[in-house]
């Protein structure tokens, strides 16, 4: 058999593209090297951006959903930002994911778990792809196998995605404390060096974590600091504690070659204010998947590229840019933008999707001839 595609990884990016594939008729095999459910490190955090993207039900894996965030910097200051009734919702990756894939499989999505990637070869006609359970033949490769993607070393060579570093805890708290986070979440935007922490409320335990935004150092340090800045979290037990390396937008990465398509964290789709990265990988995925299904024979590669610079690289390479700039005087722009009520919105806008980092780049410029002249007018 010749499938359409051949999509290897399983998470948001893999699974939402075999699904979008499948729903649009096409013939898909959808590889991962572990069995579903599998443990994946990651915050859960789903905006509101995301639940519309996927377009249908996600309730079954949400725990929590999140009305309210808490903007902190360490133990200085705080405020209270609405997000709406359901602003953002909260999962576990281990279910999210596997809830994906399940409904690929329901969709006609051949499912090969436990089943890793080999190699390929290319010619005219399409892509063989060699496993681990034997050969498979596609007329496209689609590498959604994460930050360390074989296929992207296997197909594209050495030069992997430009990364950051990220650690999070998983921690069991006193019923008031979880209580008290059921409905929201906090960002502490000085929680860590040129980065920021995080408390995301799940069923039975919080996640807690830190991230940079730079090539951050000490990280366990780092975040026992920020566990110890906030006292509501005394008489926590560490359930578990892992590590993971977030990749940001690099636009001289390519995102194609030949018959193979990167998508989600293989091609380095995570935005660079928060890390965030299920969105831009079930964006990314969702664009693959139509490229492949609608493109010309031959032409669909190219067609996924362009998407890519149209719909993914400008808020992408925005958040970037806002994310430098921010965290390089985490307390100066808390202060000016954080505690102001303009960007507090504009805060609640990005988590929900109204507001895009491009419109938050050009308010945050416009913002500086304002707040300059005030400073000039109070010290005269």
């Amino acid at each position: 058999m010749i499938y359409d595609a051949i999509v290897v990884g399983a998470g948001p990016a893999g699974s939402f593209c075999a699904l979008t594939l499948a729903q649009a008729g096409r013939t898909v095999a959808l590889l991962d090297k572990a069995r579903m459910p599998r443990d994946k490190v990651c915050g859960g955090a789903l905006s509101r951006k995301t639940l519309d993207l996927a377009g249908f039900d996600l309730s079954p894996v949400i725990h929590h959903r999140v009305a309210r965030a808490t903007l902190a910097f360490r133990n200085e200051a705080s405020t209270v930002v609405s997000l709406e009734a359901a602003g953002a919702c909260m999962s576990v990756r281990a279910e999210f994911d596997a809830f994906l894939v399940s409904r690929a499989r329901k969709a006609g999505v051949h499912v090969l778990e436990t089943t890793s990637f080999q190699g390929m070869t290319e010619d005219a006609g399409g892509v063989r792809v060699e496993t681990s359970a034997g050969s498979l033949s596609a007329r496209h490769l689609v590498g959604a196998d994460g930050v360390g993607s074989s296929v992207r070393r296997q197909v594209f060579g050495k030069g992997g995605v430009r990364q950051v570093p990220s650690l999070e805890a998983l921690l069991r708290v006193p019923a008031k404390t979880l209580e008290h986070f059921r409905d929201h979440a906090l960002f502490d935007l000085g929680g860590m060096d040129h980065g920021y922490g995080w408390i995301f409320p799940k069923r039975d335990h919080l996640n807690v974590g830190v991230y940079s935004a730079r090539a951050g150092h000490h990280l366990p340090q780092q975040l026992a600091r920020f566990i110890a800045t906030h006292p509501i979290l005394a008489g926590h037990e560490v359930l578990a504690r892992a590590g993971y390396a977030i990749p940001l937008f690099d636009k001289s990465r390519p995102v194609i070659r030949g018959r193979t398509m990167l998508v989600g964290d293989a091609a380095g789709f995570a935005e660079g204010v928060y890390g965030e990265g299920i969105y831009f990988a079930m964006r990314s995925g969702q664009l693959a998947a139509q490229a492949i299904a609608n493109g010309a024979e031959g032409a669909a590669s190219e067609a996924y590229a362009h998407a890519v610079r149209t719909h993914l690289a400008p808020e992408l390479r925005f958040s970037n840019w806002i994310g430098q700039a921010y965290f390089a005087f985490p307390r100066f722009a808390f202060h000016r933008l954080a505690m102001h009520p303009r960007g507090q919105r504009k805060f609640a806008g990005v988590i929900t999707g109204d507001v895009s980092y491009r419109e938050c780049f050009w308010g945050a410029i416009r913002a500086v001839p304002r707040w300059a002249l005030r400073r000039s007018s109070a010290t005269r």
